[in-house]
C-alpha cells in the first residue's frame, strides 16, 4: 500500500496589498435586499501570520478589553473570513507552522460557533480544499462557501444544534480555474445567491467572473453575468473582491507602476457592459468589509517598514471619506481584516475530529545482527465531502512517532521512540525511490515496532497500529578449532546472551545434530572435546523469543 502525499493544488497566497497603487473596479448586477443587525463595540478582527505561524485575534479600536486570541500559533492559516458579529468564523487551517512540510501537517476546513458563555464549537467541514482563494463566510455565520478542486462547496450549518452536521453540498463546477491559471480570490453576495471568482497567471493576466453561484455554463444571456479580462500586467486583478450588495461586486486592480493608479466602477449585466472609473471615491483602499451596523470599512495602507494602516467607515463603500485614527496594533503581517461587534472564541477540539488511521510497513521482517531496515510510516485520514471515500481520497500525515521495544511482553515493557517525518523519503534496496521516510536502530535483537499518530491537535484523533512487527535478528556466529589427539574441540562466540547452540553434521542431504551447548552470558558456547569424523558440520544458534536461528558452516 503507498501513502498518499498532498494532493492539495497549492494555490498562491493571499499577502498584504501594496495599496498605493490599487484600484477597485465595481459591477452592477439587478439588486436584492439586504438586512443589517445591531453593533456593540468598534472592534476589528484580524489574522497575522507573524513568526511563521498563524494568530486570529481581535481588538478594540481603543485599547479597551486588550486582545483576544482565536487560533494559536502551532496553526497556519491559509484563509480566514468571519461573521458580523463575530461569533463565527471559519479557516482554512493545517497544523505547524509556516515552514512546516507539507507531508507532516493535518489539514482541515474548520467552522468555530461562540456557543454562549465560554462555549466554543468547532467542527471539522473537509479535510479537502483549495489553499487558494480563502473561503467565505455569511454575514450572520450559517453558511460557508469554499473551492475544493476548483468546484465551489456551501457548508449550512444546524443552526439548532452547531455541534451536529450541517449539510454540505457541491454548488458548482463551472468556475474550476484554466489551465495556468490559480482562482485568488472568491466573494459571495449577501443573500447568497451570487458568486465572484477572480483568476490571476503568472504571465500578469487576470480576469474575474461574477454570475449566479448555480450558474451551470449555459448562455450568460439568460443569466446576471460579468465577465472582463486584464491583459495588461499594469491592470491585474487582485483576490480582492467583495459584493456591496446583490448587484454590484467590487473588485481590486494593482499596478506593477506604483506611479498609476487607476480604478473603475460599471453597470454589467453582460458580459460587455461598460465601466466607469471610481478611483476618486475609493482611493486605492482595500479589504472592504460591512459591519454589524451597516457601515463599511476600508482600509489603506502608507510608508513602508512598517507599513501603516489606517481605515475609514462610511455609510457607502463608493463614498469619499478621510482615513480614522488607528490604534489596532497592525503590521506588515496582518491581513485578513474585518470588523466585529463581539470577540471570536478560540479554536477547540473538533466535534467531528477526523479519524486516524495509523499505518506501518517495514522493508523486511528479518535483518543480520547490527543491521537496520528502512520504514514507512503514516496515518491516513480524511473529513470527507460528498462523494468522497478514504480508499480513493485519504490524505497522509508522516509525522509521528516510531516505538519499539525488545521485551513487549514483561510486566512494564520498554518503549523506545523516534520523530517520523516525511521531509525527506529515501529509497532502499531494490525498493522505488521515495518509499520509505525513515530507517530503525541498528538492531541486535527481535525487536517489536509500531507506530503512532499523537493526534495532539483539534482536526485529527490519536491513533496507533494494529498490532506490532516483529523483525527477527540473525545473530552473527564465529567458530574455532582444536585438536587434541583423535578429539575435536569446537567452540566460538555468538552475537546474543544466553539461549542454546546445536553441533549438527551433514549426513545423506540432511543435518544430524551430534552436540549441545548452552551460549553463556557474554555469548561463547563450546561442545568440548570429542571424536568427531570428517565432515561438513555447522553450529546452529536455536531460535527463540529474541533472536532468530543462524547457522555457519565448518570443515573437520
Amino acid at each position: 500500500m503507498q501513502a498518499r502525499t498532498d494532493r492539495r493544488p497549492v494555490r498562491a497566497r493571499r499577502a498584504v496589498l501594496g495599496l498605493a497603487s490599487a484600484a477597485l473596479v465595481a459591477v452592477s448586477l439587478p439588486a436584492l435586499a439586504t438586512s443589517a443587525s445591531a453593533e456593540t463595540g468598534d472592534r476589528l478582527t484580524m489574522l497575522d501570520r507573524s513568526g511563521g505561524g498563524s494568530v486570529v485575534s481581535s481588538w478594540f479600536n481603543d485599547g479597551s478589553g486588550g486582545a483576544t486570541s482565536a487560533l494559536a500559533a502551532n496553526y497556519y492559516a491559509f484563509g480566514y473570513d468571519v461573521s458580523r458579529d463575530g461569533k463565527t468564523w471559519v479557516a482554512a487551517l493545517r497544523t505547524g507552522d509556516g515552514t512546516t512540510d507539507n507531508a507532516d501537517a493535518v489539514y482541515a476546513l474548520v467552522l468555530v460557533h461562540d456557543a454562549g458563555g465560554t462555549n466554543a464549537v468547532t467542527r471539522v467541514i473537509a479535510s479537502l480544499y483549495d489553499l487558494s482563494p480563502a473561503p467565505v463566510i455569511s454575514a450572520d455565520g450559517t453558511k460557508v462557501w469554499w473551492m475544493a478542486d476548483g468546484d465551489i462547496w456551501q457548508y449550512t450549518a444546524n443552526t439548532g444544534d452547531w455541534s451536529a452536521a450541517g449539510t454540505i453540498a457541491k454548488k458548482s463546477t463551472k468556475f474550476r480555474p484554466a489551465s495556468g491559471e490559480t482562482a485568488a480570490g472568491l466573494a459571495v453576495s449577501p443573500g447568497g445567491t451570487r458568486v465572484a471568482v477572480v483568476y490571476q497567471k503568472a504571465d500578469g493576466t487576470s480576469r474575474i467572473r461574477a454570475t449566479g453561484l448555480s450558474w451551470n455554463g449555459t448562455s450568460p444571456s439568460t443569466i446576471p453575468y460579468y465577465g472582463k479580462v486584464k491583459t495588461d500586467p499594469n491592470a491585474f486583478i487582485s483576490g480582492d473582491v467583495v459584493f456591496v450588495n446583490d448587484s454590484t461586486v467590487l473588485y481590486q486592480t494593482t499596478n506593477s507602476d506604483s506611479s498609476i493608479t487607476t480604478s473603475f466602477t460599471g453597470t454589467l449585466a453582460t458580459p460587455s457592459g461598460a465601466e466607469t472609473n471610481v478611483d476618486a471615491q475609493v482611493q486605492g483602499r482595500y479589504r472592504i468589509r460591512k459591519d454589524a451596523s451597516d457601515e463599511w470599512w476600508m482600509w489603506s495602507d502608507s510608508g513602508s517598514s512598517p507599513v501603516v494602516s489606517s481605515y475609514i467607515k462610511a455609510a457607502n463603500p463608493l463614498a469619499p471619506g478621510s482615513p480614522s485614527t488607528n490604534t489596532f496594533p497592525l503590521g506588515d503581517t496582518t491581513t485578513s481584516y474585518a470588523p466585529v461587534s463581539n470577540a471570536p472564541k478560540r479554536l477547540t477540539v473538533a466535534k467531528n475530529a477526523a479519524t486516524a488511521n495509523a499505518q506501518l510497513y517495514m522493508s523486511g521482517t528479518v535483518v543480520g545482527y547490527n543491521k537496520r531496515l528502512a520504514y514507512l510510516s503514516y496515518a491516513s485520514y480524511l473529513a470527507p465531502l460528498p462523494g468522497q471515500t478514504a480508499s480513493a481520497d485519504a490524505f497522509a500525515v508522516f509525522q509521528g512517532t516510531l516505538q519499539y521495544s525488545t521485551n513487549p511482553f514483561a510486566t512494564t515493557p520498554v518503549w523506545k521512540e523516534i520523530t517520523t517525518s516525511g521531509k525527506s523519503f529515501i529509497g532502499w534496496g531494490s525498493y522505488p525511490a521515495g518509499s520509505f521516510n525513515g530507517t530503525t536502530p541498528y538492531l541486535t535483537r527481535n525487536t517489536w515496532f509500531r507506530w503512532v499518530y499523537p493526534g495532539t491537535n483539534a482536526l485529527v484523533k490519536k491513533d496507533t497500529t494494529n498490532g506490532t512487527i516483529k523483525v527477527r535478528v540473525r545473530p552473527d556466529i564465529t567458530i574455532s578449532k582444536l585438536r587434541s589427539g583423535s578429539a575435536t574441540k569446537v567452540y566460538g562466540k555468538i552475537t546474543r546472551v544466553g539461549g542454546k547452540a546445536q553441533l549438527q553434521r551433514s549426513s545423506g542431504g540432511s543435518w544430524v545434530t551430534v552436540g549441545n551447548a548452552t551460549i553463556t552470558s557474554t555469548g561463547t558456547y563450546s561442545f568440548g572435546y570429542r571424536t568427531l569424523r570428517s565432515g561438513t558440520y555447522r553450529v546452529v544458534s536455536v531460535e527463540d523469543t529474541y533472536w532468530a536461528s543462524n547457522a555457519k558452516s565448518v570443515s573437520i
